[in-house]
């Protein structure tokens, strides 16, 4: 189970089955940030897995999917 978590105000934004998902969800939830609040708003956010950190190799995985998203 992924997490997508606000690390500035200490809350869950929400759970995901997938890390393609929970990165999805990351993409939205910046872009919807950013509509309300102007160009330069963002809040930092994390995804995390069981409630840890993600492994490097996770990690490198939520780049590439990152990547593959945003050029669509």
């Amino acid at each position: 189970m992924y997490t997508l978590f606000d690390t500035f105000n200490g809350n869950t934004i929400s759970r995901h089955r997938t890390l393609l998902n929970a990165v999805s969800a990351s993409l939205r939830f910046s872009r919807s940030i950013r509509r309300a609040n102007g160009d330069s708003s963002y809040i930092p956010t994390e995804i995390l897995r069981n409630g840890k950190r993600l492994s490097e190799s996770e990690i490198d995985e939520m780049h590439e999917i990152q990547l593959s998203i945003q050029s669509r």
